[in-house]
C-alpha cells in the first residue's frame, strides 16, 4: 500500500471517528434531556397527587363538619323551649307548632268530637 493510500485511510478513519463521536454526543445529550423531562414530569405528578390527597382530606373534613352542624341544629330545634303554644278558645284547646305553623286540636267536648271537621283537626292525626 502506498503512503498516499495510508494517509487517506487515516484521514477517513479520523473523519468517521469524529462523525461517530458527534453522533454519540448528540444522542447522549438528547437522552440526558429526556431524562430531565421525565424527572420533571414525575415530580409534577407527585406534587399533584399530594395536592389531590390534601383536597380529599379537606373535603372529608368539610363533610364531617357539615353533618355535625346539621345534627346540632336538629338537636337545638328539638330542644327549643316554647316550640308549642297552647291556646284555649270557645271551650277547645288548640296547639300551635311554632316551628312548622301547624295547628291541631288537643281538647274539645264530647259533642265537638262527633263533628267530622273537628275530628280531622286532632293532634293525633298530625
Amino acid at each position: 500500500m502506498s503512503e498516499k493510500a495510508a494517509i487517506v485511510g487515516l484521514v477517513l478513519a479520523f473523519i468517521i471517528g469524529a462523525i461517530v463521536g458527534a453522533e454519540i454526543t448528540a444522542r447522549s445529550s438528547h437522552l440526558a434531556t429526556n431524562n430531565n423531562v421525565t424527572a420533571s414530569l414525575e415530580t409534577r405528578i407527585s406534587d399533584q397527587s399530594n395536592q389531590i390527597t390534601a383536597l380529599q382530606r379537606q373535603l372529608q373534613q368539610a363533610k364531617t363538619a357539615a353533618e355535625q352542624a346539621e345534627q346540632t341544629a336538629k338537636e337545638a330545634e328539638a330542644a327549643k323551649p316554647g316550640r308549642f303554644q297552647i291556646t284555649k278558645q270557645s271551650g277547645r284547646t288548640w296547639r300551635l307548632d311554632t316551628a312548622t305553623g301547624d295547628v291541631c286540636l288537643l281538647l274539645a267536648s264530647q259533642a265537638d268530637w262527633k263533628g267530622p271537621k273537628i275530628a280531622r283537626q286532632t293532634c293525633a292525626l298530625k
